[in-house]
C-alpha cells in the first residue's frame, strides 16, 4: 500500500491534488538527481502517462489527472518536454520549475542556468541556447 502526502500550505495556495502531483514530481526530481538519471538540458525529469499517473492516484481520472498537470503548467510549478529516444514516442516528461523548487524547498540544490530556464521554450522538448548577441556596431 502507498502513501500520498503534500503541504498544507501548496494545497491552500492551489488545491490539494496539486500539492499531492508537487509532492510527487519532487520525489522524481531527487531520486532522479540522487541516481545521475534523466538529466536533461540543466535538470532532471520523470515521465509517465497519464494512464500510469491514474494508476498510482487511484481517486483521480484521467480527466482530473490531466486537468491537474495543465494547471501545474499554467501556474509554472512543473514544466512540460520530451526526452524519448524514439521519435514517434510523445511521452510526456516533467521537471520542477523553479517556482514549484521554491515552493517545495529543494531551490538551494538546483542545476538551471536561470537565463536559459526563463527564456526557454522547453515544449518541444529541446532548450534552445538563449545567450543574447551583443551589438557590435561602433557608429
Amino acid at each position: 500500500m502507498s502513501s500520498h502526502s503534500f503541504d498544507v500550505a501548496i494545497a491552500t495556495k492551489y488545491d490539494i491534488e496539486t500539492a499531492i502531483m508537487l509532492q510527487h514530481f519532487c520525489f522524481w526530481y531527487q531520486r532522479n538527481k540522487a541516481n545521475n538519471r534523466n538529466f536533461h538540458d540543466g535538470t532532471y525529469w520523470t515521465y509517465n502517462s497519464i494512464a500510469a499517473f491514474t494508476e498510482m492516484f487511484p481517486y483521480m481520472s484521467n480527466d482530473q489527472m490531466r486537468r491537474v498537470i495543465k494547471r501545474m503548467i499554467e501556474n509554472d510549478l512543473i514544466r512540460k518536454g520530451n526526452y524519448s529516444t524514439n521519435k514517434y514516442d510523445r511521452t510526456s516528461w516533467y521537471s520542477l520549475s523553479v517556482e514549484g523548487a521554491k515552493l517545495l524547498g529543494v531551490f538551494d540544490s538546483w542545476n538551471y542556468d536561470m537565463q536559459k530556464f526563463h527564456l526557454a521554450n522547453p515544449e518541444n522538448g529541446k532548450i534552445e541556447n538563449t545567450e543574447s548577441i551583443t551589438d557590435s556596431n561602433t557608429d
